[in-house]
């Protein structure tokens, strides 16, 4: 099943923060870091449920050359990236950020 694929203002605004602070240190960097988000994004939109599950309908795909995570959310007709974490970010207030974001939305 082909799922609409959005990508949402809390994680473009996460993408831009850190491709600022490699842009800042290493243009190349900044390139190769959004090259692999978006290698990211082709991978969990081809197989969205093939990542593990951190909250019911949310899951987490690491980055491999970056220390960071694409968060999404998966339903019938679409994806939601919902943030693009470090991995030295606090998993418990992300976590609480996103359950109540959530929560929010329904």
């Amino acid at each position: 099943m082909n799922r609409r694929f959005l990508i949402r203002r809390s994680a473009r605004h996460d993408i831009q923060e850190a491709r600022n602070w490699y842009e800042a240190n290493d243009s190349n960097a900044a390139d190769r870091f959004f090259k692999e988000v978006v290698r990211g994004f082709r991978k969990i939109s081809a197989n969205p449920l093939s990542f593990p599950k951190i909250l019911p309908r949310v899951h987490q795909m690491e980055l491999r050359k970056f220390p960071y995570s694409l968060i999404y959310l998966v339903e019938d007709d679409f994806v939601s990236v919902l943030k693009v974490v470090h991995h030295r970010q606090d998993d418990a207030a992300f976590l609480e950020q996103i359950a109540e974001e959530l929560g929010r939305d329904q």
